[in-house]
């Protein structure tokens, strides 16, 4: 029985090598894929947050009566430039009243925004709340 020698690199060596890089890459490419959409989420939610609170801003230089109704803050809201792909509406004005001595004060209004986009083919949504009281 005669015994054959190796010698370099046999063509299954090649194919073993070549699956083994193959299945490396992919893994490598899907870690990045993952980390660039949770960057691309952390931008997004961002640049919400610095449009809301430009919003915010608008709606404290406003008076206290000027922001009493969902169709003024709207105005409002709509007033800020906000790009197209974003989407911010005003859900509701909610009054709370502080009763005194048998009568009722309105000093108090909570402002709820709906927020949504979309990203990666997903519809996203956050609800905001914000504060107006009388001065």
């Amino acid at each position: 029985m005669k015994i054959n020698k190796e010698k370099g690199i046999a063509n299954v060596d090649y194919v073993v090598a070549l699956i083994v890089f193959l299945l490396g890459s992919v893994a490598v490419l899907g870690l990045y894929l993952n980390v660039y959409k949770t960057m691309s989420k952390i931008k997004i939610d961002e640049t919400i947050i610095g449009y809301m609170t430009e919003i915010c801003e608008t709606i404290d230089l406003e008076n206290y009566e000027t922001v009493d109704s969902k169709d003024k803050v709207q105005a409002l809201v709509d007033s800020v430039a906000i790009p197209n792909q974003y989407k911010v509406e005003c859900s509701s004005v909610d009054k709370y009243n502080n009763a005194r001595e048998g009568e009722e004060q309105d000093i108090i209004e909570k402002i709820n925004f709906r927020i949504s986009y979309k990203i990666d083919d997903m519809q996203r949504e956050y609800i905001l709340s914000k504060v107006k009281v009388k001065e």
